[in-house]
């Protein structure tokens, strides 16, 4: 159930963004700025279920076959997820495979080096919150 609220969590915050994202984007243009908004909010948040979605399942593929490190596996799921949902979603929306696996792996790859340095550095506030809280 760990992975599903993940997955959730991470699509309404795509579909979040890409709302914001399509009512800048309406304004500057000129557009209809909810209907713009809403579009493009349900196109983000549909491209986050399906690219974190196939994430969440190489994660816990490779959680079960491969020892190895956290941040290596991380990686390693997130470009899994990148590619097979750049290849579902170009392949739906273009007839072509390969241009969606060309965006959503390097931005996936980037989204777990963004969740990595996040960790890292919540961790260290963690750690210096405790060592003051030590001296009190």
């Amino acid at each position: 159930m760990d992975e599903v609220r993940k997955v959730s969590n991470r699509m309404t915050a795509t579909g979040a963004a890409g709302m914001f994202v399509g009512f800048f984007l309406a304004i500057r243009k000129g557009l209809p700025a909810v209907k713009t908004a809403l579009t493009i909010g349900m196109n983000c948040a549909m491209i986050g279920t399906t690219c974190f979605g196939f994430e969440r399942v190489s994660n816990v593929g490779l959680r079960r076959i491969m020892e190895q490190d956290y941040h290596e596996q991380l990686f390693m799921s997130h470009a899994i997820g990148g590619a097979m949902g750049g290849a579902l979603l170009g392949g739906l929306f273009q007839r072509r495979f390969l241009p969606g696996i060309m965006v959503f792996t390097p931005a996936m790859i980037a989204v777990a080096f963004a969740e990595i340095k996040y960790e890292e550095a919540r961790a260290a506030r963690i750690k210096k919150f405790l060592e003051d809280k030590e001296k009190l």
